[in-house]
């Protein structure tokens, strides 16, 4: 006999429209979410925003179980989701936060949520540069945080500008250091929606970001 798969749980909060727990648990132990049981309990959910969640601590998301996964609706009705991980203010200056969203969790989280148009990955270190993972993120972005992010470079902006070139309109990708060149930043000259960059603590030159408001006259 095969093993028996528990159900996802019922919808429990049917009308919950939108959660913010950024900065909560600062004092506790890492938090844990279930990406899958959450989108289970509230599937209309359209605003989701875990911007420093666990504070020093950061937080985990409980492991992928297959059978759920593929189970699980997603998020349908996401606009707006926000995963970002602040910097640590200490003597030293600004030091880098937990954050555990890889590629994959990220999909878990946003990959049946054809309506977003806003994400934060500010602090997100650990994304894998896959692909296969950001072409099924299909939606219509408008806007993209990739302050201090493995995506904030050159080859990132390559794959960003394919995806959303047609869309995307606030894009910031500063504190990436030499991980952003003029080779990168060439990338975005067709994105024609494009009306505000951020583009500070980047190796780009400014010979670079001429050739880009030459590109893109109504850039800020």
């Amino acid at each position: 006999a095969g093993v028996a798969v528990a159900p996802l749980p019922a919808v429990l909060l049917p009308h919950l429209r939108e959660v913010d727990l950024s900065h909560s648990g600062r004092i506790s132990s890492r938090m844990r979410l279930w990406p899958e049981r959450f989108q289970a309990a509230a599937p209309s959910l359209e605003v989701l925003r875990l911007n420093g969640l666990g504070g020093v601590f950061g937080w985990f998301a409980h492991p992928a179980d297959q059978t759920e996964a593929a189970m699980s609706a997603g998020w349908p009705r996401l606009r707006v989701c926000e995963l970002a991980s602040p910097p640590l203010q200490s003597l030293s200056g600004l030091q880098r936060n937990q954050s555990c969203v890889t590629s994959s969790l990220l999909l878990r989280m946003c990959g049946r949520s054809p309506l977003l148009h806003t994400l934060d990955l500010s602090g997100c270190y650990q994304l894998e540069l896959v692909p296969d993972v950001f072409r099924s993120l299909r939606c219509p972005m408008k806007e993209l945080r990739l302050n201090r992010c493995t995506l904030g470079c050159d080859e990132g902006l390559q794959l960003i500008s394919h995806l959303y070139c047609d869309t995307l309109e606030h894009l910031e990708v500063g504190s990436n250091g030499g991980s952003l060149t003029d080779a990168g930043l060439a990338n975005l000259h067709n994105c024609r929606m494009l009306r505000v960059l951020e583009l500070s603590g980047t190796a780009v030159s400014l010979q670079g970001l001429r050739a880009l408001l030459v590109a893109l006259p109504g850039l800020e």
